[in-house]
C-alpha cells in the first residue's frame, strides 16, 4: 500500500499541481441564466459556512467583500439593466462562470494602469468585464511579479490591486470546475472499478475511492506494475482543474470524529487529498459534492436548484454545529442585512439638513427636534454595530482601524449628544451629525481597503492582540481619550467658523449668534471640558497599556513608538489646562492650542504606526499618511486663523475704545465752548 501512496506524489509534482492559479483547461460551456435569483435561494445559499483567513463566516459575508474588493461598492449593475446583490453574484461565478466572465465588475480607476497591460479601450478609466482585461491578464501578472515593494508608485499599487482581484475571480469562476468536467477513466484497474467510458463531475470517484482502494490491496505486485501509467492518465485528466480550484472557497467542515489536525476542504483541496494520501479526508465529501453536480445540473431549474442547496446546507451545517462553528453565522447574516451603517448615515445626513435649516430658522423648534431625534437614532445604529461586532467575535470593540472608525464615530456621537443635554445650545446638536456622516463616510471606505487587503472587517487577530483584560480596557479606554481630544478639536473648529462669520461677515450675514460674547464664553468651556475628559482617559488609557505591556512582553515602558505617542498627548493637554489655568491663553488660545494638540494625536495615533518600528508596527496602514498631512494642515491653518481673529478683534476694542475716549472730551469740551 505504501507504493500506492507514494506515486500519486510523484506524479503530481511532475504534473506541476503546485503551479499558479489560472484559466488553465477547458470547461464545456456554460448555460446562460434564464432566471433572476430570487430572495429565498440568495438568502440560504448565503447562510452556508465558510473558512476563511482562520474564521469561520457566512458565505454571505464572503459574497459582499468579493464584490466589494472587485467592484467597490456591494451591487453590480449589468448592461441589460439588472442589478445583482453579493450572493446573487456569487452564484453567477459558481454556477454560470462564463455568463459571469462578461459582467463588468472589475474597477479600473486609473488609465495609466489599463497602459501597462497593453488594453486599448475607449472607455479608459471604467469597469471592465474579465473578458475585457483577459487579453492583458499574462503582463497585469508579469507586472506585479516584477513591483519593487519597497518602492511602490501608483500605478504598481493599482496593478497589484488588479491582480488581486483577478485572482479572486479566477478562484470563483473556477471553484466547481470539477463538478462539470468529463473525466475519461483510463484502462485497467480504473475502468474495471469506476466504469470505462467517461464520467461528469467528480462525486463518482469519491463513491467508488473504498472499492478503488480495496481492489489495489488485494493486486499482487505484478498486477500492479500498470497502476502507474493509468494512475497518470487521470492525474493528467484532473491536473488543470485541481490546480485552478485549490483556492476556492472552503466549504467542507471536517468531521467531529477525524483528528484536530483536518482542515476545512474544497473540492479540489478533498481530491487532491484523496489522490496523493489515498483516502477520502471524511466521508460527508461524497453526499456533499453530489448536492452541489445535482445544484450545477439545475442551475435554470430554480426549484430544483434550492432543493440541492438546502440538503447541502442542511448537511455541511449540521457538521459545522457539532463542531461549534456555527453558532454565529445566522447572526452575522442579520448583521450584514440590517445595513447599520448605511442607514446610520442617512440618519445623520438627515440631522445635519434640519441643523441647518435650525440655524437659519432658529424659532422652528421642530427643526431642532427633528434633528435631535435622527442624530440619536444614527447614534444608537452605530452603537448598535460596534456592540454587534463584540459580540460576534467575543473580543473588545476596538480591533482594527475599521472597528476603531466606529467606536469613534459613536463614543464622539455619545458625547456630543450628552453635551448637548447639558447645554441646549446646539453645539452639541450640530457636532453628533456631522461627526456621524463623516464617520460613516470613513467606515465605507476602510470597509473598501479591507476588502481589498484583508477580505474582511473582522479578520483574526495577531496573537499579540488576542489576550486578556487588560488590553480589552486598555484599547477601549485610550481609544475614547483619543476620540475626545479630536471631539475638542473640532468643536474648537465650530466656534472658530462661528468667529470668522462674525468679525468678516456678522453685519452683513446677520449671523444670529453675532456678538454673543456669552455663547462664545460657554462653548469655550465645553471644550476645556472635553479636553479635561480625553486627558483622564488617555492617561488612565495610557496605564493600563503599561500594565497589559508588562504582562505580554514583560516591560511596563520600553519607549516604544507608540508608548511615546500616547505620552506626547497626554502632555500636549496637560500643557493646555496648565496655560489655561494660569492665564497664559484665553479663548482664542484654548481654541489654537486645542487644535495643535489634535494634530499630536493623530500623529499618536496612526502616524506612528507609520514608521514601522517598534511593537506596534503592525498598526500600519497603507495611504493613511497623505490624509494625515490633510488633517495636519487643515488643523495647523485653522490655528492661524485664530492667532489672525485674535489680531482682529484686539484691533476692533482698540479702535473702539479710541474712539469711545473721543466721543467723551468733545461731550465735555463742547459745552464750556457754547457756555462763552
Amino acid at each position: 500500500m505504501k507504493t500506492f501512496l507514494y506515486l500519486p506524489l510523484t506524479l503530481i509534482a511532475l504534473f506541476g499541481l503546485a503551479g499558479c492559479a489560472g484559466d488553465a483547461g477547458e470547461v464545456p460551456a456554460s448555460f446562460v441564466r434564464t432566471h433572476k435569483w430570487d430572495k429565498d435561494t440568495q438568502r440560504l445559499a448565503g447562510t452556508l459556512p465558510v473558512l476563511q483567513a482562520g474564521r469561520v463566516k457566512p458565505l454571505e459575508t464572503f459574497a459582499g467583500f468579493l464584490m466589494l474588493r472587485l467592484n467597490g461598492k456591494r451591487s453590480l449593475k449589468l448592461p441589460n439593466g439588472e442589478k445583482l446583490e453579493p450572493m446573487g453574484f456569487l452564484l453567477d461565478c459558481l454556477f454560470f462562470p462564463e455568463q459571469a466572465r462578461d459582467y463588468p465588475c472589475f474597477s479600473v480607476p486609473n488609465s495609466e494602469v489599463l497602459d501597462a497591460i497593453e488594453i486599448d479601450s475607449e472607455k479608459r478609466a471604467d469597469r471592465y468585464s474579465y473578458r475585457d482585461l483577459q487579453p492583458g491578464l499574462p503582463k497585469l501578472f508579469s507586472l506585479y511579479d516584477s513591483i519593487d515593494w519597497d518602492h511602490q508608485s501608483l500605478v504598481d499599487k493599482q496593478v497589484a490591486a488588479l491582480r488581486n482581484s483577478v485572482t479572486s475571480f479566477q478562484e470563483v469562476a473556477t471553484a466547481f470546475d470539477l463538478m462539470r468536467i468529463e473525466v475519461e477513466m483510463p484502462e485497467g484497474i480504473f475502468s474495471d472499478v469506476f466504469g470505462a467510458g467517461s464520467h461528469k463531475g467528480i462525486a463518482f470517484l469519491y463513491e467508488g475511492w473504498g472499492d478503488f482502494l480495496a481492489r489495489y490491496a488485494s493486486m499482487t505486485k505484478q498486477e500492479r506494475v500498470s497502476v502507474p501509467r493509468s494512475f497518470g492518465e487521470l492525474v493528467d485528466r484532473l491536473r488543470p482543474h485541481l490546480k485552478d480550484g485549490r483556492n476556492a472557497p472552503t466549504i467542507f467542515p471536517p468531521e467531529t470524529t477525524v483528528a484536530e489536525t483536518e482542515v476545512w476542504l474544497n473540492p479540489a483541496d478533498a481530491t487532491y487529498v484523496a489522490l496523493i494520501e489515498g483516502r477520502l479526508p471524511y466521508a460527508g465529501l461524497t453526499e456533499w459534492v453530489g448536492h452541489i453536480e445535482a445544484m450545477d445540473a439545475a442551475r435554470n431549474d430554480p426549484t430544483t436548484f434550492r432543493a440541492e442547496l438546502l440538503a447541502l446546507r442542511d448537511g455541511v451545517r449540521a457538521e459545522a454545529r457539532r463542531r461549534g462553528e456555527y453558532g454565529k453565522i445566522a447572526s452575522e447574516v442579520a448583521l450584514y442585512d440590517a445595513k447599520l451603517v448605511l442607514r446610520a448615515l442617512v440618519l445623520f445626513l438627515a440631522a445635519f439638513v434640519l441643523v441647518a435649516f435650525a440655524w437659519i430658522v432658529p424659532k422652528r423648534k421642530w427643526l431642532t427636534r427633528g434633528a435631535l431625534t435622527f442624530a440619536v437614532l444614527g447614534t444608537i445604529g452605530v452603537v448598535t454595530a460596534v456592540t454587534w461586532r463584540a459580540i460576534l467575535r467575543e473580543r473588545p470593540p476596538v480591533v482594527n482601524l475599521y472597528d476603531t472608525i466606529l467606536f469613534i464615530t459613536g463614543g464622539a456621537c455619545l458625547i456630543s449628544l450628552v453635551i448637548e443635554g447639558l447645554t441646549r445650545r446646539g453645539l452639541g446638536l450640530s457636532l453628533a451629525p456631522i461627526l456621524g456622516a463623516m464617520g460613516m463616510f470613513l467606515a465605507f471606505r476602510y470597509e473598501v481597503k479591507d476588502a481589498t487587503m484583508k477580505g474582511d472587517t473582522m479578520e483574526q487577530l495577531q496573537a499579540v492582540l488576542d489576550t486578556n483584560f487588560w488590553l480589552a480596557t486598555h484599547v477601549t479606554t485610550i481609544t475614547l481619550g483619543y476620540a475626545a481630544g479630536l471631539l475638542a478639536a473640532v468643536a474648537s473648529l465650530g466656534w472658530i467658523v462661528m468667529k470668522t462669520l462674525d468679525v468678516f461677515g456678522g453685519a452683513r450675514l446677520n449671523v444670529p449668534w453675532r456678538g454673543n460674547r456669552g455663547l462664545y464664553r460657554e462653548y469655550t468651556k465645553i471644550v476645556y471640558g472635553i479636553i479635561c475628559f480625553g486627558l483622564l482617559l488617555s492617561t488612565v488609557g495610557t496605564i493600563l497599556g503599561g500594565v497589559w505591556g508588562n504582562e505580554s512582553w514583560g516591560r511596563f515602558w520600553g519607549w516604544d513608538p507608540k508608548e511615546n505617542g500616547a505620552l506626547l498627548i497626554c502632555l500636549s493637554q496637560l500643557v493646555i489646562l496648565h496655560a489655561r489655568m494660569g492665564g497664559y491663553i484665553k479663548q482664542h488660545g484654548l481654541h489654537a492650542a486645542s487644535c495643535l494638540s489634535a494634530c499630536v494625536v493623530l500623529f499618536s495615533w496612526w502616524g506612528v504606526n507609520e514608521l514601522e518600528a517598534g511593537l506596534h508596527s503592525y498598526g500600519r496602514t497603507e495611504g493613511v499618511s497623505f490624509y494625515l498631512s490633510i488633517g495636519y494642515g487643515l488643523l495647523g491653518g485653522m490655528a492661524v486663523l485664530v492667532g489672525m481673529l485674535s489680531l482682529i478683534e484686539a484691533s476692533q476694542q482698540r479702535a473702539s475704545l479710541s474712539g469711545g475716549a473721543k466721543q467723551v472730551v468733545e461731550v465735555v469740551v463742547k459745552p464750556k465752548d457754547t457756555g462763552r
